[in-house]
């Protein structure tokens, strides 16, 4: 994931990227409208329409995720890429910030 939030970076392992998914969860919710699935060779490409909110924003974005698949059709790699990931970034940093510093 690119960006400059805790999720951004490589993450290895069914436990790493678990940690990822279940810290996204915080953040996203999904809008009530269908995701797009493509197909391209070994790639599968989603596109999903959320929300990303935190205590002082709430903002509609789309996330692109693509999974790729090795030779024997098993996960390979995930890329997720939101369509401003600087306003991700900012949502989450605001959101972690507020949790940090507390009630006010």
């Amino acid at each position: 994931m690119p960006g400059s939030s805790p999720f951004a970076g490589e993450h290895e392992g069914a436990e790493a990227v678990g940690r990822v998914i279940l810290g996204l969860r915080q953040f996203l919710l999904s809008l009530d409208v269908p995701a797009t699935f493509e197909h391209e060779g070994n790639l599968l490409l989603v596109s999903q329409a959320v929300t990303v909110h935190g205590p002082r924003h709430i903002v509609e974005m789309l996330v692109k995720i693509t999974i790729e698949f090795d030779d024997a059709d098993r996960v390979a790699a995930v890329y997720v890429q939101p369509s401003d990931i600087a306003l991700f970034d900012h949502v989450i940093g605001a959101a972690l910030l507020d949790r940090a510093l507390g009630p006010t």
